[in-house]
């Protein structure tokens, strides 16, 4: 019975939120960015950039402290995570860059990347798999350096 009255106190919250608007059926990138939107519209909001960057950074430091513990909680590394990955967007959103087009150009630019390092051990008839990450990095430096 308490159960149940605890889902119906929730489901009455969830529906006087503004946040009730945003469809939870969307892409979860588009989905958190319209929550962002829709708290700042109503003043939830970081006074300026770098406040958001900060949150970014103890976000990241949230998921290093759990990542670093003697008994890793997966649940608690997902949600820390989580918590970056929407601190993201909401960086994305304040410096007006839309994160899909972010992610998007970041993944491409790794494809780039990537594939030069993965060309350049052929050229030199090197096996991949077997090679040292210091050398693949090592080539993937150059790699930007050609502004791939």
């Amino acid at each position: 019975m308490a159960k149940r009255k605890e889902e119906e106190k929730t489901k009455s919250l969830k529906d006087e939120s503004i946040l009730s608007e945003v469809s939870g059926n969307l892409p979860a990138l588009l989905e958190g960015l319209k929550i962002t939107e829709k708290a700042a519209s109503k003043g939830f909001e970081w006074e300026n950039v770098n406040k958001v960057i900060d949150v970014v950074r103890d976000e990241l430091n949230e998921v290093e402290a759990e990542i670093t513990k003697e008994y890793k909680d997966k649940d608690k590394i997902l949600d820390e995570v989580g918590d970056v990955l929407f601190s993201a967007i909401n960086l994305a959103r304040r410096t007006e860059v839309d994160p899909e087009i972010a992610l998007k150009h970041a993944n491409q630019k790794f494809r780039r990347r990537y594939g030069f390092v993965e060309n350049k051990h052929k050229q030199n008839n090197l096996d991949f798999s077997n090679t040292s990450l210091d050398e693949k990095l090592k080539c993937w430096k150059e790699a930007k350096k050609e502004g791939l």
